[in-house]
């Protein structure tokens, strides 16, 4: 989803296909092999667009109770996946990227919110704490859950205004 929202104008979806192959895209035994692999690409690549709409915000993964310490592990595992490759597919490979105020503050509160997630991960791991400690984080972990799916939305939205060329960039 984030490279479909890129503020990375040269971002497409033949690049996110060719990135799953390092060494470069296999060959097929035949042009109807390698046009079903492209339709089915195109195909997500195009159903996640439409996510691009704010009437029709993107979800993610829904994980309805939280309650021991296993499906806690398995919830932030995911989300921090998440959220991790949603960021990697908006930004890119770029060390220093141009974008407008708003989408370089919501990228840093998503950040910060990833961080928050993956320390929370880390916490379950470790000896010391009670499965009264982790069932504690279950409220606050449903609530960082909505504010990240609020923010991904926020940075989808920021920047197709700004790919629509509706506000300036700075760099960040």
């Amino acid at each position: 989803m984030g490279n479909i929202a890129s503020p990375i104008l040269t971002a497409s979806p033949i690049h996110t296909i060719e990135d799953f192959w390092p060494d470069g895209i296999p060959e097929f035994d035949s042009e109807e092999q390698a046009n079903e692999l492209m339709q089915g690409f195109l195909g997500l690549w195009n159903h996640l667009a439409q996510y691009q709409k704010r009437s029709k915000p993107f979800k993610l993964t829904i994980k309805p109770l939280i309650d021991d310490r296993d499906a806690m592990r398995e919830f932030l595992e995911v989300r921090t996946e998440e959220i991790d490759q949603f960021l990697e597919g908006l930004l890119g490979n770029v060390a220093e990227l141009a974008v407008p105020e708003d989408i370089g503050a919501e990228i840093k509160l998503l950040s910060e919110n990833y961080a928050l997630i993956s320390a929370t991960l880390a916490m379950l791991d470790r000896d010391d704490t009670t499965d009264e400690d982790a069932s504690g984080l279950a409220q606050s972990l449903r609530e960082l859950n909505k504010i990240a799916g609020v923010q991904i939305n926020d940075i989808i939205m920021a920047c197709i205004r700004y790919r629509r060329g509706s506000i300036s960039p700075t760099i960040h």
